[in-house]
């Protein structure tokens, strides 16, 4: 029957929230059928009175996200025409907008009327009724009494945030600054445990498109700046997915405080949640929800210092108690508050990133204290009103006193410096080194990388930048997408470094005036430094490539170095990925670094990757990139033997050119995915058997049959999928593998194996057949059956059945699959 005949496709799948909605990427959408239990609507605000000229936001969401929803005719609330509002924001969510007039007619608490419909051209769903239970109400007869904000926020939020609705009043927003406000959680009510994410909306109070996250942003204390997205029309979002050791939550209870800012450079931090949400969180599933302890006040503040915190304080002099929340949470407000006997709550200031400070003044009144022995006693309070953090001293030993005889001094300067916001995670996600193996010799250069969220554009040196002790604040680039970068170079009498031992020592800070302290590299890197009067090539590139924050592009001319003929350098050439067996549509990424940062560089002639010609990317500061994509006739190469030729020219005439990769790489090509991955210089070779068959083995069509799953709910809720497969008549047997699922991250993955299966009508057997391991064909399938008896071939479906696990993270993935017949 010669050799199996094997068909290759492209899964891919998006996981959002709990949900996880799937489908196959090389073939065109399916139309879907809905239910009217797939869309839900809700109104905004929910509760109270509307007014004359105020408005009310009215949602509908889809549950199975998609925008290609319109309106298929009028669409009305209260009677009022407002399909010339309707907007579709993101996600599956839609908007119109109702304004109340005096003309209208005056409704009952939760008896606004509301008929809309909306079709995408094959499903048509009708709305005649709000999903929550709202209380909302029109007084058209009156008008609004001055200053009022109208309407409350009631106790449901829609689905995916909006505007925070209400009358306008007779107050208007100031014409400058920045006004956020709190649009909702969803879900916003029941409990969440480990691997379950919930979508915290933000609205800006005039529209505004262009915000951005200015400082920290965090829910139930964690980090979660990396997932804040600009929706539309002043929307805004960020996920927050339950850790299992994170803090449990009463219900209602979860604390969030994000700081943003536009690009006026004005900011705003939003602390509390304006909605009546009773969201609980039971990290660990366990049927109990146990907030944290309070540990007598102090398990919050980790730090309480004074400043000064030596010397004596005379009349007038002022001490700075300054309290490290040590979460680093943003939204405590102070209750009573007192130092040495004096209410100092109205001092009251919160910095940032979980920093706060009152300010005491020595009055000629006051009581004079022995050193050390100043008292404060203050209560703070979260965005839940709960009284979580109580303390009574300082955390520092400190050596203040207070003389309110006469006069008064100057008072020390201490001994302990303001804490200040560290947290590294508040604006990096990465810090890593090129090279990160091997040994730098004097003259050698690393280049370190620091990789914020690609939103954050506005970081800056807010001090001072070493490595290995030796300044290199001046080196210090803003690439672009969030990608920063410094350069070391090896001086003969720096200090030598034992492998992984480089100490880096860098502050930031952004526009806001939030700071970052950078202290170590994240990655594993196991560069040393060993400084002599010679000097070589040095270090190898290690398995870290440089991020790719900078994808967007740069400068395409000019070269930082002028007119100057001096010779091109290329200081390292790394593949991504740098290990494992790729296969057809499959990418390699090379990245290389000119040492002079040179950005001017262009291909002088041939530039190839495994011999197949590729384009070059400038991403600039002196950083390229070559994308070379895996095709089915490529050439396979065993690991670490994947060709690299790469001709380069710069403008002012001098030339080089790139011809291995630096650094262990074993990174391997088997193009036709037909497990044989050796170097060969003429491709893979095999024959297919002619004369004995009536058709050969190929997929005909796939149908997505259910595209909706819940993570951790089994096969039952899961993906599925029907291929309609054509195989040859002769051939009975039948199998599939899978690869390991890729998030778009290029890290995480779900197995295949032990997650998915398949079966089939037309088989022997009506028990589906698993699959036990990643790129490992499945036992066969004996096919017994045939769909279409006159068509040429076997005509069989194959039903491919994923279910989620229960942690799965969120985003975009994707698998090869294989089929074989024999």
């Amino acid at each position: 029957m010669g050799k199996p005949k094997i068909v290759r496709k492209v899964f891919s799948a998006l996981a959002i929230g709990a949900l996880v909605i799937g489908g196959f990427s090389s073939l065109a959408s399916t139309s879907r059928v809905y239910a009217d239990a797939g869309f839900s609507a809700s109104i905004v605000p929910n509760s109270g009175t509307l007014m004359p000229d105020q408005s009310a936001d009215i949602y509908f969401q889809d549950s199975s996200p998609s925008n290609d929803f319109a309106l298929a005719g009028a669409c009305t609330v209260n009677g009022v025409d407002v399909s010339g509002t309707y907007q579709s924001l993101t996600d599956g969510l839609y908007r119109v907008i109702y304004t109340a007039s005096s003309t209208d007619p005056s409704r009952a608490a939760g008896q606004i009327p509301l008929n809309c419909t909306l079709s995408n051209g094959s499903t048509t769903v009708a709305f005649t009724q709000f999903a929550d239970g709202n209380t909302l109400a029109i007084e058209a007869a009156t008008t609004t009494p001055p200053g009022d904000t109208g309407g409350g926020t009631g106790t449901t939020t829609p689905p995916t945030g909006g505007d925070t609705g209400g009358g306008t009043g007779t107050t208007t927003p100031p014409a400058t600054g920045l006004s956020m406000n709190f649009a909702g959680i969803v879900p916003t009510s029941g409990t969440i445990s480990a691997g379950i994410t919930t979508d915290v909306y933000f609205t800006a109070a005039n529209d505004e498109t262009d915000v951005m996250l200015g400082g920290a942003c965090r829910v139930n204390n964690i980090d979660v700046s990396a997932t804040f997205q600009n929706l539309s029309g002043g929307l805004y979002r960020v996920n927050y997915t339950v850790g299992s050791g994170d803090a449990e939550r009463q219900a209602g209870h979860i604390p969030v405080s994000c700081a943003f800012q536009n690009p006026a450079g004005d900011t705003t931090t939003v602390s509390a949640f304006t909605d009546g949400n009773t969201l609980a969180i039971d990290a660990n599933n366990d049927g109990l929800v146990t907030e944290p302890t309070n540990n007598n006040g102090v398990a919050f503040m980790s730090t309480v210092t004074a400043d000064p915190n030596t010397g004596t304080l005379g009349i007038g002099d002022h001490l700075d108690v300054l309290m490290q929340e040590g979460n680093h949470q943003n939204d405590f407000t102070a209750g009573t508050c007192t130092v040495n006997g004096v209410n100092v709550a109205g001092t009251f200031a919160n910095l940032t990133d979980g920093l706060y400070r009152v300010r005491y003044t020595v009055g000629a009144g006051d009581t004079s204290r022995a050193a050390g022995q100043i008292p404060v006693d203050c209560t703070l309070h979260n965005s839940t009103g709960q009284t979580i953090s109580t303390f009574f001293g300082f955390t520092d030993s400190n050596t203040a006193a207070i003389s309110v005889a006469s006069g008064g001094g100057t008072g020390g300067t201490g001994t302990t410096t303001p804490p200040t916001a560290t947290t590294t995670t508040s604006f990096f996600t990465s810090v890593s080194a090129v090279p990160n193996t091997g040994a730098l010799d004097t003259g050698n250069t690393m280049d370190v990388y620091f990789q914020a969220p690609a939103t954050m554009n506005d970081i800056t040196l807010g001090g001072a930048c070493t490595v290995n002790g030796v300044n290199v604040a001046g080196t210090f680039q803003n690439l672009t997408d969030g990608l920063y970068r410094v350069n070391y170079t090896v001086g003969s009498t720096d200090t030598a470094r034992a492998a992984g031992q480089i100490p880096i020592r860098c502050l930031f800070q952004n526009s806001a005036n939030a700071t970052t302290s950078v202290t170590a590299f994240t990655d594993s890197n196991t560069l040393a430094i060993s400084p002599t009067t010679g000097g070589d090539t040095g270090g190898g590139t290690g398995t870290t490539t440089p991020p790719t924050g900078g994808d967007t592009g740069g400068s395409t001319g000019g070269n930082l170095n002028g007119t100057t003929t001096s010779p091109i350098t290329i200081s390292w050439v790394t593949p991504t990925p740098d290990s494992g067996t790729l296969h057809q549509g499959a990418h390699i990424l090379a990245y290389f670094q000119e040492a002079h940062n040179m950005t001017d560089l262009a291909i002088d002639g041939a530039c190839r990757i495994n011999n197949v010609n590729i384009g070059l990317e400038n991403l600039n500061l002196g950083l390229y990139r070559l994308d070379y994509t895996i095709g089915l006739h490529d050439t396979d190469r065993a690991a670490g033997t994947v060709p690299i030729f790469c001709a380069l020219r710069n403008s002012a005439g001098a030339t080089t050119s790139i011809s291995s990769w630096t650094g262990s790489n074993t990174v391997a090509v088997d193009a036709a995915d037909d497990g044989i991955g050796t170097s060969s210089a003429g491709g893979s070779v095999g024959g297919d058997v002619v004369g004995g068959s009536d058709a050969p083995l190929g997929v005909t069509s796939i149908d997505q049959v259910s595209g909706t799953a819940t993570a951790g709910a089994g096969y039952e809720h899961g993906w599925v999928w029907v291929l309609h497969v054509t195989v040859p008549s002769n051939e009975t047997s039948l199998s599939a593998k899978f690869s390991d699922w890729t998030h778009s991250n290029g890290t995480t993955r779900i197995p295949a194996g032990g997650n998915m299966r398949i079966s089939s009508p037309q088989a022997n057997t009506s028990t589906a057949v698993d699959i036990t391991a990643a790129n490992t064909y499945s036992a066969p399938l004996i096919l017994t059956g045939d769909m279409d008896s006159s068509a040429p071939g076997r005509q069989i479906e194959i039903r491919v059945e994923m279910k989620i696990p229960q942690s799965t993270l969120n985003g975009s993935y994707t698998t090869d699959y294989g089929i074989k017949s024999s």
